[in-house]
């Protein structure tokens, strides 16, 4: 049985839909009330201990766990002392971020190591490199995160690299953000939209921010080749189509797509940013679809359901 943390989102969802196609017994949880057919579920609270209670009686039979859970919550401001624009944190709650990710990462973790659990698959978050120095961005680049979301998963990857001293073997997968069909929100859809209905694409950013995207397919791809393989200790993964990406460069794949279609780009020395997959295409047997070809595949989508 597979614990999969998160997975009433979308990316959950993604991951419990292959891991049930490929035969899986599937343990989901989520804080919602909101329940996935075809396997069982949970409504837990991991930064509260005392929901484990009902864990306790899956323990024996889970033997991965993949923990997706966890709150995004990015809030920016300008930097009144740097006129280069770098972002800093601005009002997001930041003790709820750390409770829900830091804490119930903790949490869980340990659960896992009092019930001999000894495969743990944790969501990081391309957030964590901040604004890389350099390209393309490896696993061994620096991390430097610019907010608290993107601090609390790094906090999250050093306890685990700890916890894995204790025999709780573990990959993190380090992605940017996903797009895919039957997700009505986020920079990627909207672009589409707004280009399938007005012929105009609209870029605009106040901040030098690296962008990158991925295909939900591929993500949830990525953690089922981790979950496989054989694992002993600690593994970091890139998770990413390994192209140059920003606003600008996903505005034009775009543009190129939808015929008649114009960009309007009014950033902000807006950063290339290149996401080093090959670690992953190595370890894990892994390599995501070209952008452009999963582009063409939601554009289809979309315009079937406007």
């Amino acid at each position: 049985m597979i614990l999969v943390s998160g997975a009433t989102g979308f990316v959950g969802g993604a991951v419990v839909a292959q891991l049930l196609n490929k035969g899986h017994d599937v343990l989901s949880i989520s804080r919602t009330g909101k329940s996935i057919q075809g396997e069982h579920h949970l409504n837990v609270d991991l930064s509260k201990l005392e929901d484990y209670s009902v864990l306790k009686e899956f323990a024996g039979d889970i033997t991965g766990v993949i923990h997706l859970a966890g709150k995004v919550e990015i809030s920016l401001v300008r930097n009144p002392l740097d006129s280069s624009l770098c972002p800093i944190p601005g009002d997001e709650d930041a003790c709820s971020i750390y409770q829900n990710n830091f804490i119930a990462t903790v949490n869980l973790a340990k659960f896992c190591t009092d019930h001999k659990i000894d495969k743990f698959i944790f969501a990081s978050s391309q957030a964590v490199y901040g604004l890389p120095e350099c390209n393309p961005v490896t696993e061994a680049s620096q991390c430097k995160p610019l907010e608290h979301y993107a601090m609390s998963k790094l906090f999250c990857e050093d306890f685990l690299r700890l916890q894995s001293f204790k025999g709780l073997n573990t990959a993190v997968l380090r992605f940017p953000g996903v797009f895919g069909e039957g997700r009505e929100s986020g920079i990627v859809v909207n672009l589409i939209n707004s280009a399938l209905r007005n012929g105009i694409i609209e870029v605009y950013s106040d901040y030098p921010l690296p962008f990158d995207v991925i295909h939900v397919d591929d993500v949830a791809g990525a953690f089922i080749r981790a979950l496989n393989r054989p694992m002993n200790g600690f593994d970091v993964f890139n998770i990413a189509t390994g192209e140059p990406c920003s606003l600008g460069l996903l505005a034009s794949d775009i543009a190129s797509i939808i015929d008649g279609s114009r960009v309007l780009n009014n950033t902000k020395n807006q950063p290339v940013i290149s996401l080093d997959s090959s670690a992953a295409n190595r370890e894990l047997n892994w390599v995501a679809r070209p952008r452009r070809e999963s582009l063409c595949r939601l554009v289809t989508y979309l315009e079937n359901v406007s």
